[in-house]
């Protein structure tokens, strides 16, 4: 099944068609997927540009903040003013910058004496600035409740170096409202929740203010430990529900400040929304498609033609003469010039087995006349033995040409057979030998009425090269049989007659006739010993095995041969 499958048409169209098509949808899926890398990159680059953007003003905040601080920080360090005089200048600043709420500098011990506002302040306990002092360094944090003001703020420290020895002398504060930065956050983003992040993971700010800062939290981000370009990147994430969405994350001062915007639509870059996930295969399916639009096409204008015309020859009867194949009218030129040379052919056949059936029919009749002429010649000579015996006076000289006339009417009988039956090639060997038989033994028996005769015959059909020597040595063996028959007193004279056919074709024939116990000898009859030398020379015509037993009370003539062939049993009916 799997050889006739490999050699059909269809498989073979389908093998030439992947070679001629798949180098081109192979080039399609390489391309499919550099547009599709190259449309995710865009949109990537465009994710990460609007959250830049939408940081704009927040990172121009910082910087003015940090710039701001970096000039106080440096008056300070430079000018040796006293606590009320630094505070004026402090005053002045927050006055003038109404997007700053506090400035202040924080001496090397902690001590807050020169700000924006009343009193001073001690941070020298607090863990912020033990650690600014260990690392000095710019610095961003977000007070829940600033020191001097009573709502949430951004404090940005700067430190500030003694330009002689260059140690550090302090650090300059200035503290951004909470709610300036949510809202500048909140104008410029459309479609997605924006926070300003430390370098080390703390949420400063967002756009969705502090009851929303726990979404930020969760990300679990830690810039400073990140590899981000000056440009930025994005890093996809997934949501306890499966929910693809990408983070955007924007250095506004880089290894310090962060912009991260968390997208709230569900991930879909340009490929995706094109063609899904099976973008890249898109190639692989029209390949697909056009395999079966070209099987399709081939089985719609040829195959099934050609499959029409298969079981129309498989099923053709060479007796059925309109047994033609008629294509549709939408059927290919060239298949129906196939289809004209089918039928083309078929009239030729049916013409030519008319001719040889007539020739078959003119060549038995002719073989039957043969065979009822070499039969009635057969008996013409047979009766002119008859008028010879009857014109012989010698009784030796009338028994030899009996046992001729007996040959001679058993080739007429075989004759006879030949023309008679059904088959010219074939002969019934049973009904053949049931004349020899009744022949024989009305002639060789006349006299002798208490005789007990069994007789089997087997239904044989034989060839004519075999049916021929076969009845002649019957013929031999059964005269002998019925001319030396014999039983010991108080027993009745037998004679057996047998015909068998196996099943592996070998046929046997068994003739035996009972004996005396006085006298029996097996000579034939004008002591020729001819019978015995012909019933010899019938057995090596057949190449048969032949046995013949010889035993007080029995005489057996067994003769074994193979059929030449097994013609059609249905002549045996």
């Amino acid at each position: 099944m799997a050889l006739r499958w490999m050699q059909s048409l269809k498989t073979k169209l389908i093998v030439l068609l992947t070679v001629a098509l798949l180098p081109l949808g192979l080039v399609a899926v390489f391309q499919t997927l550099s547009l599709i890398k190259d449309a995710d990159d865009l949109v990537a680059r465009d994710l990460l540009a609007r959250t830049n953007f939408a940081a704009a003003e927040q990172e121009a905040l910082f910087r003015r903040a940090f710039g701001a601080a970096a000039g106080l920080g440096a008056i300070a360090a430079a000018s040796d003013l006293q606590t009320e005089g630094c505070a004026v200048i402090m005053r002045r600043f927050v006055a003038n910058n109404s997007e700053f709420a506090f400035a202040g500098f924080v001496a090397a011990d902690g001590l807050m004496r020169c700000s924006s506002a009343e009193g001073d302040f001690d941070f020298s306990a607090q863990h912020d600035w033990v650690d600014f002092v260990a690392n000095p360094r710019l610095l961003v944090t977000m007070k829940r409740i600033g020191p001097a003001v009573q709502f949430p703020v951004l404090v940005v420290l700067v430190p500030v170096f003694d330009p002689k020895t260059g140690s550090l002398i302090g650090g300059q504060a200035i503290s951004v409202p909470n709610d300036l930065t949510d809202v500048l956050l909140m104008a410029e983003m459309e479609g997605a929740a924006l926070a300003v992040f430390a370098a080390d993971g703390t949420v400063l700010t967002a756009s969705t203010g502090a009851e929303g800062l726990v979404q930020f939290e969760q990300l679990g981000m830690q810039p400073d430990m990140m590899v981000i370009p000056r440009s930025g990147v994005l890093v996809p994430k997934t949501d306890q529900n499966g929910t693809d969405f990408p983070v955007a994350i924007v250095p506004m001062i880089p290894g310090q400040i962060y912009a991260v915007a968390i997208w709230t639509t569900r991930m879909e870059p340009f490929g995706g929304a094109l063609l899904g996930k099976t973008a890249p295969f898109f190639p692989l399916l029209m390949w697909l498609a056009s395999l079966l639009v070209a099987i399709l096409a081939v089985n719609r204008l040829v195959l099934r033609h050609l499959s029409r015309l298969s079981r129309q020859m498989n099923t053709f009867n060479i007796k059925d003469a309109s047994h033609k194949f008629k294509t549709p009218e939408d059927a290919p030129r060239e298949i129906r010039s196939i289809t004209a040379s089918y039928n083309a052919l078929i009239d030729h056949v049916v013409a030519d087995h008319k001719i040889l059936q007539d020739n078959l029919l003119e060549k038995e009749l002719l073989l039957r006349e043969v065979h009822h002429r070499v039969k009635n010649n057969l008996q013409l000579i047979a009766s002119i033995l008859n008028m010879q015996i009857r014109g012989v006076r010698s009784e030796d000289a009338r028994r030899i040409l009996r046992r001729v006339q007996d040959r001679v009417m058993s080739l007429s009988t075989i004759h006879h057979a030949l023309y008679s039956g059904r088959k010219v090639d074939a002969v019934r060997a049973d009904r053949l030998l049931q004349e020899i038989v009744s022949a024989v033994l009305n002639l060789g028996l006349a006299k002798q009425s208490d005789v007990e005769i069994d007789i089997h015959l087997d239904p044989v059909l034989l060839d004519p090269d075999q049916a021929v020597p076969l009845s002649l040595l019957a013929t031999e063996a059964l005269t002998n049989a019925t001319k030396y028959i014999g039983a010991d007193e108080g027993k009745t004279p037998s004679i057996r007659f047998a015909l068998r056919e196996s099943t592996t074709g070998t046929v046997s024939l068994l003739i035996s006739n009972s004996c005396g116990s006085q006298g029996n000898h097996f000579e034939d009859i004008d002591g020729s010993g001819l019978g015995s030398r012909l019933i010899e020379a019938f057995s090596s015509q057949l190449d048969g095995n032949l046995q013949v037993v010889e035993e007080s009370a029995e005489y057996r003539v067994l003769l074994s041969f193979q059929k030449l062939s097994h013609p059609d049993e249905n002549a045996l009916g």
